[in-house]
């Protein structure tokens, strides 16, 4: 079975609406270079609730993104898209939207830095979009025009997936909080129940464990808050439990 993975988004600012475009890929399609093939496109389906083929606002996308939700518990399941091998939950499919349109950069910052926004025309031929302005009258010129009742633009992005979070992070610089050492009179870590063993790391083929919880590599919380949260990220919540260690354990914690 195959199922589109995704890999990043980056949306487009202009004026009060949003250009989405998403890196993606399907799961059975590889390149020469034996990974998975992915690409830039205009995510038309989050569209519907606009009026217009290419833009939408935040509150359209969200309406869209909702809507996908409710179908999905409609039909007693939700696969719109997956990451890391597993599907999204409706949780993260929605937060997918939100952080989009968060972070989302016009096109005068996408090529500050480098990225260009390219489209290609019903014609087959392609160009490079410099401005919001340029972007702006080129969707005015081709929204109404459809062939098979489809948009005639299509766009790409000229940057994989490690550019553009290189890309937000110039925009979007991560805050340093600083942190001071605490002691703990006991902490938390996550055992596995179907392994009988405690969570090392998560890697994209399964788990490492160990089976002392006293062992350095394992995975440490200080409160069963966090080590809770970390849990919902593991997968099915019933494989796991959060298990508290009566024991000092120093920690590094916001000051």
């Amino acid at each position: 079975m195959s199922y589109e993975i995704l890999y990043d988004k980056q949306f487009i600012k202009l004026g009060e609406k949003y250009l989405p475009m998403i890196l993606s890929g399907s799961s059975n399609m590889w390149d020469v270079n034996g990974a998975r093939e992915r690409s830039w496109s205009n995510f038309q389906h989050i569209l519907r609730c606009s009026q217009d083929n290419y833009c939408a606002s935040a509150d359209e996308i969200i309406q869209a993104a909702n809507k996908d939700i409710a179908d999905g518990e409609e039909k007693g399941y939700f696969e719109m898209f997956f990451k890391n091998g597993r599907p999204l939950t409706p949780n993260q499919y929605l937060n997918v939207f939100k952080i989009a349109i968060k972070q989302a950069l016009t096109v005068e910052q996408l090529t500050q830095e480098g990225v260009y926004l390219e489209v290609v025309l019903a014609s087959g031929k392609r160009k490079y979009i410099n401005s919001s302005f340029e972007l702006e009258m080129l969707l005015k010129d081709n929204d109404e025009v459809l062939i098979d009742d489809k948009p005639v633009l299509g766009f790409r992005l000229n940057a994989d997936a490690k550019g553009v979070v290189k890309l937000r992070k110039a925009f979007f610089p991560r805050k340093i909080v600083p942190k001071t050492k605490k002691v703990f009179n006991s902490y938390f870590v996550i055992k596995s129940l179907k392994v009988g063993a405690y969570i090392i790391k998560k890697r994209k083929r399964g788990f490492e464990y160990h089976y002392d919880y006293d062992c350095w590599l394992v995975k440490t919380f200080p409160t069963r808050a966090k080590a809770r949260k970390y849990s919902m990220r593991l997968g099915e919540q019933s494989d796991f439990e959060v298990v508290e260690i009566n024991q000092d354990k120093e920690f590094l914690v916001a000051a």
